[in-house]
């Protein structure tokens, strides 16, 4: 299996090779879905943090 660097764009230059393999394709797969899974958990706490702020904005004065 060939080594996997982070770049930019780390997915593209493996999937524009056709003699890439399944394992690393699978490998692939794994990574992106785990970004994803990061990029969800972070916009739900960002957008928790925003509607408490808004929500504390709304209320005036303590």
């Amino acid at each position: 299996m060939r080594s996997f660097r982070p770049t930019p764009q780390p997915a593209a230059p493996l999937l524009a090779d056709n003699k890439a393999s399944s394992r690393e394709l699978r490998f692939l797969a794994d990574r992106l879905s785990e970004a994803q899974t990061n990029v969800l958990r972070v916009a739900e706490s960002r957008g928790g943090r925003l509607l408490a702020q808004h929500d504390d904005a709304g209320r005036g004065p303590a």
